[in-house]
């Protein structure tokens, strides 16, 4: 694949993963563990949604080098920097409104798990340093011999539960917590998945 074209792609999966994280959290009927996870940071210690992304991101990956070393994961330090800019700019510029019918709040939130696995799994097939969540979940699919259900669903349940704990912390277990987190869980690694498939048959 030549670079210019990785790199369009590699733009275009930051689109869509960013913007899929915005609308859900827009939509407010749960976000994704990892998200959960930033969220209560963000509400909890007073810096920016895409700050925390980019924090998270630096721990995650240096976890990461537990199960698998591979310095060149190191440089998923800057995607999680683009990724965090991207997430405060969609927030403060586009989506800076709220959303009250539940009859729309809904399949917005579905269409927003679709763009967010579509742009994971698209990221990962353009070869360029994933997103630090994605760098973990890839570790852990190869020192393990998982598929990408599997090894995705399993560094779900791990930000969700240090996001209880934080909660916890802060005298609010379930802090963005909802019916749209357990979607997620439940989901987010067959989209991935699925849509990682269907991006090999496209490019």
């Amino acid at each position: 694949m030549k670079h210019t074209k990785r790199l369009i792609l590699f733009l275009l999966a930051q689109i869509l993963m960013t913007f899929g994280i915005a609308l859900y959290l827009r939509a407010e009927i749960g976000v994704g563990p990892w998200d959960v996870l930033h969220n209560n940071l963000f509400e909890f210690y007073a810096l920016s949604f895409g700050t925390w992304v980019f924090i998270v991101g630096i721990i995650t990956i240096l976890i990461s080098q537990i199960f698998y070393k591979n310095i060149r994961n190191l440089l998923a330090i800057i995607t999680g920097l683009i990724q965090g800019q991207f997430i405060d700019f969609w927030l403060d510029y586009v989506l800076n409104f709220e959303l009250s019918a539940l009859a729309i709040r809904i399949p917005i939130f579905l269409f927003s798990l679709v763009l967010l696995g579509s742009g994971i799994s698209l990221l990962v097939h353009t070869k360029y340093p994933p997103t630090p969540p994605d760098i973990l979940m890839l570790s852990i699919k190869q020192k393990f011999q998982l598929n990408y259900l599997k090894a995705k669903t399993l560094t779900e349940l791990s930000a969700f539960l240090v996001a209880i704990i934080i909660g916890i912390i802060n005298s609010n277990p379930f802090n963005n917590i909802g019916i749209g987190t357990l979607f997620t869980i439940l989901f987010i690694g067959s989209i991935v998945e699925v849509s990682a498939k269907l991006w090999i048959k496209i490019i």
